[in-house]
């Protein structure tokens, strides 16, 4: 079960957001401690196309996301593993105007064992999330990244 949703009004339009959201390129920009993302599929933007995510914390291996949904300019879901647990990330946009409103939720599968975690995981995920996107809001709207910028107007 997702984590109840979240979300955070973004003064950008809804397909600009997403296409900068989505664009791995733009990740280590508004995300802490990430290092590098990198495609490992050629399909990119797909169902199934997978990406590789290296933290600046070099003792962890990079980490592999798979994309599990995708409708332009309104989802994007993703899931990944850490050891035995498994991850998933779902981002809503929804068009207001000239800004947009995203919806976010994270959902949490712990083996058996470690079910008792699952909470705890859920909202550090959560937690994480919410600051990684509370700074794209910032960086966005103070305009240190263009919506005309080539890297955000790509069709995805």
């Amino acid at each position: 079960m997702y984590s109840q949703p979240q979300q955070i009004r973004i003064a950008w339009p809804a397909r600009a957001l997403f296409n900068f959201l989505c664009d791995i390129d733009s990740h280590s920009q508004w995300r802490q401690g990430l290092k590098l993302a990198e495609w490992l599929s050629a399909n990119r933007h797909t169902v199934g196309a997978l990406y590789a995510e290296t933290f600046q914390r070099t003792e962890l291996p990079a980490r592999q996301v798979e994309i599990i949904a995708h409708e332009a300019a309104r989802l994007r879901e993703v899931s990944y593993r850490e050891g035995n647990v498994e991850y998933r990330v779902l981002w809503q946009f929804f068009a207001d105007g000239d800004s947009t409103l995203l919806h976010y939720s994270v959902k949490v599968n712990c083996p058996p064992l470690v079910k008792w975690t699952e909470s705890f995981l859920t909202e550090r995920a959560l937690k994480e999330l919410s600051s990684d996107l509370q700074r794209a809001k910032e960086m966005l709207e103070a305009e240190e990244v263009s919506i005309e910028s080539t890297s955000v107007i790509k069709k995805f």
